[in-house]
């Protein structure tokens, strides 16, 4: 591994790394994003249910992205993080670009899985690098200018989604005259995903910095990385998880993990029988009994950590209460531009256009404002207030919501997207601060891995499958497309009572 020395690196030099790893989260986004702005055209020219579409927003991403950050942020604690990240990054512009080739449902999941697994190697490892980079003093700054990109990554990804279908259609009407007979939304995802390799030679060529030397810290270097890794990776897999938890902690809690992989089997099947999505409740199962095998083999290698998590209520109320938020928030997020192009006729590239600038410029002015008005909010109340003020911001997102769903013209609908990017946005910086506020310092990550878990298999993989599954059955009622999408919307928004409910019993447990 190349690792300067412990001197400090330029400004100018800290600032170019700055770039290009927020440039990172843009790709980061753009990938992830452009699919809802394409949902329509492949809807239709895939012949496939709006259950797997919101599979393909969903579920199909975020289980494997949960699952898999796992380990990959054990790998930026002991492997080069610069190579990682640059490896993560061309593996998830290879899968995007792949997207394009998808001639059925099957080969697109594939491809989503792909990204998914390919995009949970850069957060972990960006905020290690950031923190030997940069000072204390410095480090809110630099991370917050990082998470910028997801907003500017979401909005570009659904201008120039738009963008793309529009120009695409117009200069081939007949998709039999395009170049290797691609359709729009295929052109799309190779637009998208061919730069980000670019992208990667310049992280890759980036210097490693040395680990703990702004703190004064000295990290000896792991003997065997590639080992720690591999092992950290099998545990998340079926069965070499259910060997390496056996050799870990025993066949007690082998026993206990086999329990729960016929448990979530099981519910795995029946819901799926019920729904008649067995893929969607299969890979939910998956992810759950992966999960649950990593939480044992966590109570076993560090019991005091896990008693921290686990047995501290306000923080598991508040992981509750998130999560609801993300629901609230991710749901609207997949399916908003679907129910401007199929409820409102608006046009790929307007929705596109206006929709990414209303995430962007109103999602970054959020976050930050929502950033600054709780820390000086603790400075009077104390650290509890973030959760008061997350619901609080989390009930107008969701009044915002209805707003735009209720309006009959496109442009006022448009216009009512803006409040609610913007208070959507305003809960992400209290809830992941919140994380660090309950637990020991040594085990903060670990706590922020179990809050992104919670968050990504109760919003971010449920919501996208919810909207889509309950847009079918009421299509199956005799309710007409563009409605059917509309209802779903405005019934999803019902999670605002229990996530208010979760965040607000948190607060008092936390002031008690």
């Amino acid at each position: 591994m190349n690792v300067d020395p412990p001197a400090p690196a330029s400004k100018a030099y800290k600032a170019y790394v700055l770039l290009i790893l927020m440039m990172v989260y843009v790709f980061n986004l753009l990938d992830r994003q452009i699919l809802s702005i394409l949902a329509e055209s492949i809807k239709h020219d895939l012949d496939i249910s709006d259950s797997q579409i919101g599979f393909l927003l969903g579920t199909s991403f975020a289980v494997f992205y949960a699952v898999f950050g796992i380990p990959l942020g054990k790998a930026a604690d002991v492997i080069d993080r610069t190579r990682l990240v640059s490896l993560g990054l061309a593996a998830w512009s290879v899968m995007t670009a792949l997207s394009g080739a998808a001639r059925s449902f099957g080969f697109l999941a594939i491809c989503r899985m792909g990204v998914g697994v390919g995009e949970a190697s850069a957060s972990p490892a960006v905020y290690s690098l950031l923190c030997d980079y940069f000072p204390k003093h410095q480090r809110t700054t630099a991370i917050a200018i990082y998470t910028s990109g997801l907003f500017i990554g979401a909005g570009l990804g659904l201008a120039l989604g738009g963008w793309v279908l529009s120009a695409w259609n117009a200069a081939y009407p007949d998709p039999n005259s395009a170049p290797l007979n691609m359709k729009a939304w295929q052109a799309a995802f190779v637009v998208v995903g061919c730069p980000g390799l670019i992208l990667a030679v310049l992280v890759a060529a980036l210097r490693e910095p040395c680990r703990g030397a702004l703190d004064g810290e000295k990290i000896d270097e792991n003997p065997r990385p590639l080992h720690t890794v591999i092992m950290e990776a099998l545990t998340m897999l079926p069965i070499s998880g259910a060997i390496v938890l056996y050799k870990e902690a025993g066949g007690q809690a082998l026993r206990t993990n086999l329990l729960i992989a016929g448990i979530a089997a099981t519910l795995g099947y029946l819901v799926g029988h019920l729904t008649g999505d067995y893929l969607q409740w299969g890979v939910l199962a998956f992810g759950i009994y992966a999960v649950s095998t990593w939480t044992q083999k966590f109570r076993k290698v560090d019991r005091d950590g896990f008693h921290a998590i686990f047995r501290n209520t306000p923080l598991l109320l508040g992981f509750a209460g998130f999560a609801g938020c993300c629901f609230l928030t991710i749901g609207p997020l997949a399916w908003l531009a679907v129910y401007f192009q199929r409820t409102l006729g608006a046009s790929p590239s307007d929705v596109g256009l206006t929709l990414g600038l209303s995430y962007a410029c109103a999602g970054f002015s959020g976050i930050t404002l929502g950033a600054i008005l709780t820390d000086r909010l603790i400075l009077r109340y104390g650290e509890s207030v973030r959760l008061a003020f997350s619901a609080g911001a989390i009930c107008c997102a969701s009044a915002a919501l209805v707003g735009c769903l209720l309006s009959e013209a496109a442009s006022t609908a448009f216009f009512w997207t803006v409040p609610f990017n913007f208070f959507s946005a305003m809960w992400l910086a209290p809830a992941a601060a919140n994380v660090s506020s309950q637990v020991p310092a040594r085990i903060r990550a670990t706590a922020s891995a179990v809050y992104i878990v919670t968050q990504v298999f109760l919003g971010t993989a449920l919501a996208p499958f919810f909207v889509g599954a309950l847009s079918d059955q009421l299509a199956l009622l005799g309710v007409g497309p563009g409605q059917a999408v509309q209802q779903s919307l405005l019934l999803s928004q019902i999670a605002v009572v229990p996530t208010i409910g979760c965040l607000l019993w948190s607060w008092r447990r936390m002031r008690a």
